[in-house]
């Protein structure tokens, strides 16, 4: 018969936990909820360091596009004696077709014959400093509407304000997904924690009977919960950090416009070696609260 440690100072378990199927398949899960939680927090800064960026930017200009048609060429007229005329307007300049065919070349692809095409004629106009942006802007829709209604005005910053909104909503997606699955992380140590005890409760009778503590056993069910989450934690950011490089080596690789460049930065392997710490001193709460409040329904 083994005794407490305060007996006979051996630190060996007296719990036979090696015995449960947890011991073995629980690591395994917590690595896959690791790894899930950490990709979704990498996930969760990038946007953030986007928006960031996005939100810095003051872009002062704005195109107006003239479509192509037998007129194309006397509207353009009318609206370089028109953009003359509206104050805030600093600078203009009609954009070269070979400009055009060289940002569609990546989306078209080399095969197609991009001088055939029927492009707009497209006019990069700078504001002045001190112009108010919304309000020149609407009088310049205005006087191009008045010239055609088919000439386009459009901004950039139309485009960031968009890509902000759709930040904004995946951020929100991106917080549900983690509390989920930081919701099924705890209750998945709570429902194996019970479980355990319960497969104990004779061996943790007879504890009680040599003179253990709660306090004593509640330490051995510390010690065996914090190595299984400690083993699937670091798992966990292992898979969550390799598959993180092999997205960001492949964005990087295929330079498409169609997918954007994944960068990993210091922030992100901050946040993936701590991931594990955060991880094992919830779960010596978890286990340390569940177990002592079963411990206590036991006398």
């Amino acid at each position: 018969m083994q005794f407490p440690p305060q007996l006979t100072g051996s630190l060996r378990p007296d719990i036979p936990f090696s015995s449960e199927d947890a011991t073995h398949y629980l690591p395994w899960v917590i690595a896959v909820i690791v790894a899930l939680f950490g990709l979704m927090l990498c996930g969760a800064i990038s946007l953030y360091q986007t928006s960031q960026s996005a939100t810095r930017l003051n872009i002062r200009s704005f195109q107006i596009y003239v479509p192509y048609g037998a007129q194309q060429n006397e509207l353009q007229k009318q609206v370089d004696v028109t953009l003359k005329d509206i104050n805030g307007v600093s600078a203009f300049e009609r954009v070269t077709d070979q400009t055009l065919q060289s940002l569609i070349q990546p989306w078209a692809g080399e095969r197609l014959p991009l001088q055939d095409l029927p492009l707009p004629s497209v006019t990069d106009v700078q504001l002045r400093a001190d112009a108010e942006r919304g309000e020149v802007i609407g009088q310049v829709q205005q006087r191009m509407q008045a010239l055609s209604p088919k000439i386009e005005v459009e901004s950039y910053q139309d485009w960031v304000d968009q890509l902000l909104t759709f930040n904004r909503y995946l951020q929100v997606a991106i917080t549900l997904i983690l509390l989920m699955l930081l919701a099924a992380l705890v209750a998945l140590m709570v429902i194996v924690v019970r479980t355990s005890l319960r497969l104990h409760r004779h061996t943790i009778t007879l504890l009680h009977h040599i003179g253990a503590t709660d306090e004593y056993i509640s330490r051995q069910f510390l010690v065996n919960g914090c190595l299984l989450i400690g083993k699937g934690s670091l798992m966990g950011m292992g898979l969550a950090m390799l598959t993180s490089v092999m997205l960001s080596t492949l964005s990087l690789e295929l330079s498409s416009p169609l997918l954007p460049a994944i960068e990993l930065t210091t922030a992100h392997f901050i946040m993936l070696i701590l991931l594990p710490l955060a991880m094992l001193g919830m779960g010596w709460g978890i286990v340390n609260l569940t177990v002592r409040r079963l411990l206590e329904s036991l006398h």
